[in-house]
């Protein structure tokens, strides 16, 4: 979780688009949608539509909360599980009206 965030804060976190540059992947395209894949777009709020703008606040939320779930489990001494974490996160994007 560190390496990753370190990564993401320091925007070292590798997608197709930097595969690409590198030459190792042909395209720089998402492999679902077929747009351009780059985390900085998502990141930095770099938006072209609504259904991204959801996403996006999703995105968020589920990063704060993340931060939030592992401080309170190792203040109180718990194991932290990723299946007892996505559970608690579907939780909240219910209570918090998003869909899922």
């Amino acid at each position: 979780m560190k390496e990753f965030q370190f990564k993401l804060i320091h925007r070292i976190v590798v997608t197709k688009k930097e595969l690409h540059r590198c030459g190792i992947k042909a395209d720089d395209e998402y492999l679902y949608c077929g747009k351009k894949d780059s985390i900085e777009e998502k990141l930095f709020g770099i938006i072209s539509g609504p259904y991204e703008k959801e996403i996006l606040k999703k995105f968020n939320y589920t990063i704060l909360f993340m931060k939030y779930f592992i401080y309170t489990s190792k203040m109180e001494n718990q194991a932290i599980y990723l299946s007892v974490f996505v559970n608690k996160v579907l939780f909240k994007y219910r209570i918090e009206n998003f869909s899922h």
